[in-house]
């Protein structure tokens, strides 16, 4: 996914996925992901976050 700006709500990932991957099939699968921030004045990367979600059609 193309770098995202930190934002107050919520950025929907889903229309990326299913890009990529295709649409699931399944109920509600899993999405694993990691992201991270970098300062864009010093271009120091902070550690990466590992996160899970799961996908739904809302």
């Amino acid at each position: 996914m193309a770098p995202q700006t930190p934002v107050a709500t919520a950025i929907c990932i889903k229309s990326s996925c299913d890009a990529k991957f295709g649409a699931s099939t399944e109920g509600k699968p899993k999405v694993f992901f990691k992201n991270f921030y970098v300062n864009t004045t010093t271009g120091e990367k902070s550690g990466d976050v590992l996160a899970e979600g799961k996908l739904s059609n809302v």
